[in-house]
């Protein structure tokens, strides 16, 4: 299982990476993305038990978050990062 999670992971960073878009990993049992705006990244508090399979999307312009499956990330990014 968890080298499904890492298969998963590497593919979000690649896609992150070949966007541009800078994202922050968290080492403990949450992983953070963020949207940068100006330099700044925000920090956002989640506690979910089962974030290994999760991220979390932050928009900045409207200050909302979004918890996505990391399996569906790249439609779920698209859906609420840029078509928002």
């Amino acid at each position: 299982m968890v080298d499904d999670v890492n298969y998963y992971r590497s593919l979000i960073y690649d896609y992150l990476s070949d966007i541009h878009q800078p994202y922050l990993i968290k080492h403990d049992d949450t992983t953070f993305f963020y949207k940068q705006k100006n330099g700044e990244l925000r920090q956002i508090q989640n506690n979910n038990s089962n974030s290994f399979w999760w991220a979390l999307l932050y928009n900045h312009e409207n200050r909302k978050y979004r918890i996505v499956d990391l399996i569906d990330f790249k439609e779920e990014y698209e859906k609420f990062m840029i078509n928002n």
